[in-house]
């Protein structure tokens, strides 16, 4: 697709999400969500604040158009970050922003279905945070489904018509090829947590009075964290697309930012030796991992933070490398992450 595209993607879904029969889809699918934690009566008037603040965030937001093998970078990135990682709300690219994933980002859920999630909306707001038992200001991160281009499970069953007491027609009416997946709050300084996470006895007890059984489901937290920290990465090339005319149009028709971020990996020869090796005679060539690594950095990089001793240091992503002579063979263990470039 056409980076320019999600232009009209991200029109097409604040059209919708203007809709009044829209708002009470995102308040319903948010009071499910929450009320588990914060009760059903806080849930429901958080969802429907928190469906009439959606609008003017796409409004607002920033265009990306994340390129098909980013998606890979960025799932990987994810699993090899540290559950201790501390999300900073000054990490954010955008305070608000709209990303598109042509390949969509695969999560478990808690009822063990796998989902696909194409549209990532991020803004900042407040809510009720079930833990302080207070409102707090944090990012929202809201996402969607694409049903046109990469249908997941809940898609197909909806689309099939199997579904008791269910309107399609009246769905896609409203959402078009948009289906809701869930929310999730980020709060600064917050812990990023482990790769898979367990239902809370609250959700647990819910899951089973519907007759379900619950499963560990996916930390989406720490795929669109590591998507934010790889926008700051050597790895990432991270540019402005040519908007043609036509769809800078259709973006001021809506009121909306008429430019898209293009997010893809940066793609370049590699030395034979990298900066700082020696000219050692090894027998083998090898295959260093994609990997986060804590660096010195100056105070003026984009992700530094104070390193305890009077300097600067930032989390840096390392990129895959063959490393070693040429000539010889190339020896690769069962651990390894093929990423192509």
């Amino acid at each position: 697709m056409h980076p320019a595209q999600v232009l009209d993607l991200q029109a097409d879904l604040y059209e919708r999400t203007m809709q009044d029969a829209m708002q009470d889809i995102i308040a319903n699918h948010y009071r499910v969500d929450t009320r588990p934690w914060i009760g059903d009566r806080n849930a429901q008037q958080e969802g429907v604040r928190i469906a009439s603040v959606i609008p003017h965030a796409l409004q607002v937001s920033s265009a990306y158009y994340v390129e098909p093998d980013m998606t890979d970078l960025v799932v990987f990135a994810s699993a090899g970050m540290d559950e201790t990682d501390l999300f900073r709300y000054d990490e954010l690219p955008t305070e608000c922003g709209f990303a598109y994933f042509e390949n969509p980002l695969v999560i478990r859920d808690v009822r063990g279905t796998d989902l696909f999630v194409n549209g990532v909306l991020w803004f900042s707001t407040r809510n009720f945070d079930p833990v302080s038992q207070e409102e707090r200001s944090g990012t929202m991160i809201m996402m969607l489904n694409d049903h046109f281009t990469t249908p997941d499970d809940i898609a197909k069953e909806i689309m099939s018509g199997s579904l008791k007491h269910f309107d399609y027609d009246i769905y896609r009416a409203v959402l078009g090829r948009w289906g809701v997946i869930g929310f999730e709050m980020l709060y600064d300084g917050q812990r990023i947590g482990p790769p898979i996470v367990v239902a809370d006895l609250a959700k647990l007890a819910e899951i089973e009075a519907e007759g379900m059984v619950a499963h560990e489901f996916t930390n989406i937290r720490r795929q669109v964290h590591a998507f934010w920290l790889m926008l700051n990465q050597t790895i990432t090339k991270v540019s402005d697309s040519e908007v043609p005319r036509a769809f800078a149009r259709r973006a001021k028709k809506a009121k909306l930012p008429g430019r898209v971020t293009v997010v893809r990996l940066r793609r370049h020869e590699h030395p034979e030796h990298g900066v700082g090796e020696t000219s050692v005679e090894w027998s083998h060539r090898w295959l260093v991992r994609g990997h986060w690594r804590w660096a010195p950095v100056s105070q003026h990089h984009p992700l530094a933070e104070p390193d305890g001793a009077g300097g600067w240091k930032a989390r840096i992503w390392i990129r895959p490398a063959i490393k070693g002579p040429s000539d010889k063979p190339l020896h690769i263990t069962s651990k390894v992450y093929s990423l192509s470039e």
